[in-house]
């Protein structure tokens, strides 16, 4: 077997991917590139938000690799991982003697980070007691290690990020409005990976390549199938998701990817009608959709993927339904109660047993084919 060509990709913890695979194509990510490339040259603290699953660290990791700092260390600390008691001393190190079995001093991650870069991940995730001493950091470029006076300097850039919106947190009383100012220099948004969809299958293209090398295997592209199935998905997990998605169906080899892969309808299938004895009734549908057919595909063709255009679909066909039950809501809940490819009831339906509608349901299809 020819041998393969080592891949244009990050192999092992703390490779990047390509700037080109980082930001792909999306207008969104584009402007975000360019803000990222002003900031990188400076030394100003930096707030990295988004999602779980965006790149927020692999981000941070670039604005470290094209900053003054890049031939210094890159240390992360996981706020979120370390309990309160714990993350004072991981953070800032102690002396020897400062608490029982301190036998040795030991530097903190600030330290380690020296000419470097420090991560704080999910800042969110400090103790108040906590913050205080890490808006010293922010402040002054100060700290002491646990039971030592002296304040040390520390030359470093600061970096942050999380998944919450630590305004919320501020009115909550969970998080110092100081230190949020502080951090709060330039912010960066990550947008989620279902609101650039242009971008998904570069990404899964760069997976695949990724974990073919990494486990060597030689699993085959996608179909046209499976492509169009990856761009409709949503991806709640957003890229870690993706990552994940691909790298199973690269170790599994399945025959068909689908197996390893989501499956999405992108529209549903065509209402099939009621027959009665005496012929079709063309305002009688399938218990999944009981009003016109021909409506009800003409608004889901027009409704998007996202959940403001799914909140439109839904509120369109609630409007149709009423107009089918002339105008009352129950009537309306009875021909179309349940959203088609899920449980869920339209509002008020709580109350209603699933027998006592479909007792409703059959009741209005025999009044209708009367």
């Amino acid at each position: 077997m020819a041998s393969r060509a080592v891949p244009n990709v990050g192999i092992g913890p703390g490779n990047a991917p390509p700037p080109d695979i980082l930001f792909g194509r999306s207008a969104a990510m584009g402007a975000l590139r360019k803000k990222v490339d002003k900031i990188a040259a400076t030394n100003v603290p930096v707030l990295i938000q988004g999602e779980n699953g965006t790149g927020k660290e692999v981000l941070a990791r670039y604005i470290h690799a094209n900053s003054p700092f890049c031939s210094g260390p890159f240390i992360k600390v996981y706020c979120a991982a370390i309990p309160g008691t714990l993350l004072e001393s991981e953070l800032f190190g102690y002396q020897k003697g400062a608490f029982t079995g301190a036998y040795a001093s030991k530097p903190g991650r600030v330290e380690l980070a020296e000419n470097g870069s420090l991560l704080i991940d999910e800042i969110s995730g400090l103790d108040m007691s906590l913050q205080a001493k890490v808006l010293q950091l922010f402040q002054d470029r100060q700290f002491n290690r646990i039971g030592d006076q002296e304040d040390r300097c520390v030359d470093t850039r600061l970096l942050c990020t999380t998944s919450r919106n630590l305004r919320d947190d501020i009115e909550s009383a969970r998080f110092r409005p100081d230190l949020f100012y502080r951090i709060n220099v330039v912010t960066i948004c990550l947008p989620k990976l279902r609101d650039r969809r242009e971008d998904i299958l570069p990404l899964a293209k760069y997976f695949l390549e990724l974990y073919n090398f990494r486990f060597q295997r030689e699993a085959p592209f996608f179909s046209r199938e499976i492509v169009e199935s990856l761009e409709n998905w949503d991806w709640p997990g957003n890229i870690r998701e993706l990552e994940n998605r691909i790298a199973r169906h690269v170790i599994l080899e399945s025959e068909d990817p689908a197996s390893a892969l989501p499956t999405v309808r992108t529209r549903p299938p065509a209402p099939t009608q009621v027959v009665a004895r005496d012929g079709p009734s063309p305002a009688v549908q399938d218990p999944e959709c009981r009003f016109g057919g021909e409506e009800y595909c003409a608004v889901f063709a027009r409704a998007g993927h996202g959940k403001a255009s799914q909140a439109r679909l839904r509120t369109s066909l609630i409007r149709i339904a009423l107009a089918r039950g002339g105008g009352s809501f129950i009537l309306c809940a009875i021909i179309f109660p349940v959203w088609p490819g899920s449980r869920k009831t339209w509002p008020g339906q709580s109350g209603m047993r699933s027998r006592y509608r479909a007792s409703c349901n059959r009741l209005i299809i025999k009044q209708l084919l009367a």
